[in-house]
């Protein structure tokens, strides 16, 4: 019958079933979880949330069709109406505290991530201050190398100093040239100051384009990647 609304005394429970466990709430007190714990967590509740919208409508109809009823003139009791009205509440209370609660949330991990990053920004800047006293040194023990190996190039020139890089003709110069810039070679440790030079590089290349806002969308991207693979 178009135009007229059919209403059915015992129409279904409005249902309010949240898929997951949800464990969020223990996020809010404490300051020791990481930002990966905590994506998870925003993760699964951003996945129930839906659902919490999806129990809010539902309660949302069944009271708009008992006050119909009741407005309407059709047989229906007090108590039914009551307990559709607090399933309503209810409903929406809960879509309410999830919905804060995520935004909340998120805001929490945002903080979290800035605090990290600004972390790993001084350790970069620590590393790079440490290599510049490490290059300091370095150099000196280069001069120091340099030195001993032309001081034997001197010896076995005769008293005639021979530049250090010159192709060595003389088999028994190039033999001695070779053994001692193996000696020389062996005595470095590693990471090497250039080893080192080339990750701070890379290191501060990726914080420089790295922000809360990437960071935070990965995070949540890789966490919802696990909530799929663990259903």
């Amino acid at each position: 019958m178009s135009g007229y609304f059919v209403f059915f005394k015992h129409s279904p429970k409005p249902r309010g079933d949240i898929k997951m466990k949800l464990n969020f709430f223990k996020l809010f007190g404490s300051e020791a979880y990481e930002a990966t714990e905590m994506a998870e967590e925003i993760a699964k509740l951003e996945e129930a949330i839906p659902d919490f919208r999806k129990a809010a409508d539902l309660a949302e109809a069944e009271c708009v069709r008992i006050r119909r009823m009741k407005i309407g003139g059709g047989d229906f009791s007090e108590k039914e109406l009551e307990t559709a009205q607090r399933q309503y509440d209810n409903a929406r209370l809960d879509l309410q505290a999830a919905e804060s609660s995520f935004q909340d949330l998120l805001g929490k991990l945002k903080e979290i991530v800035a605090v990290d990053l600004e972390k790993e920004k001084q350790i970069a800047e620590a590393d790079r201050l440490a290599l510049k006293e490490e290059v300091s040194e370095w150099k000196e023990d280069v001069v120091r190398k340099a030195a001993a190996l032309q001081a034997s190039r001197i010896a076995l020139g005769g008293g005639h100093a021979m530049p250090v890089y010159t192709f060595c003709e003389n088999p028994q110069e190039e033999e001695l040239f070779n053994q001692e810039l193996s000696r020389l070679l062996k005595q470095q440790s590693h990471p090497t100051y250039f080893e080192k030079k080339r990750e701070l590089h890379q290191h501060q290349e990726r914080l420089r384009v790295t922000t809360v806002k990437s960071t935070v969308e990965n995070l949540l991207t890789e966490a919802q990647k696990q909530q799929a693979v663990s259903q």
